[in-house]
């Protein structure tokens, strides 16, 4: 009895093994084409309730609320021309994506309002913060959110439970990574400046 147990084993290993050939499926590999000028997009993970519809829009509203926010902070404080380009641009690509998000959150029934998040924090620092020191804060919040914010949309995209919220994802995935593309170069050049 026990050799047919370990050997029930070992057959469900090479199974599993045979699968694990180094492919990936089609979902993961469409999330692998971030790449600028060498750099990829680095997208942290969802928590696992974000797969729900509600938890999902609550959670991406309340990022944009704060990607919104803070671009308009840094657009009325920040000195360099390019941060307060790329916050005008945040503003509005974000701004037109979270439109779009709200209209199929209310025709699917659900809460088009921001859960809790701990962005006022990051706001308040914003907010005391003034010249290159904004400047370099502002980018840094940026990529963070925004990365969290592109592992939640992929994850979403890939596993979600609304198909319209799913199509969303799929759609709008491209302007959370090109603006964190946008803010990844941005940091570089800030840091090179300031070592100099």
């Amino acid at each position: 009895m026990s050799k047919r147990f370990i050997s029930a084993g070992f057959v469900s290993l090479a199974v599993l093994l045979a699968g694990c050939d180094g492919k990936q499926d089609a979902a993961d590999q469409s999330d692998r084409i971030t790449v600028r000028e060498g750099r990829t997009a680095q997208a942290a993970g969802p928590a696992p309730a974000e797969a729900r519809g509600q938890d999902f829009v609550s959670a991406v509203i309340g990022d944009y609320d704060f990607v919104l926010a803070s671009a308009r902070a840094a657009s009325d404080k920040a000195e360099r021309a390019d941060v307060k380009q790329i916050a005008a641009k945040l503003g509005t690509e974000i701004g037109a994506s979270r439109g779009g998000l709200v209209q199929i959150a209310q025709a699917s029934g659900l809460k088009a309002e921001a859960g809790e998040t701990a962005h006022s924090t990051k706001l308040a620092m914003l907010s005391s913060t003034h010249g290159v020191p904004l400047e370099k804060l502002f980018v840094d919040q940026q990529i963070e959110v925004l990365s969290e914010l592109l592992g939640l949309i992929r994850a979403y995209k890939n596993g979600g439970d609304d198909p319209e919220l799913k199509r969303w994802a799929e759609a709008n995935q491209s302007v959370v990574n090109d603006r964190l593309l946008d803010l990844q170069t941005l940091q570089a050049e800030i840091e090179q400046q300031a070592a100099q």
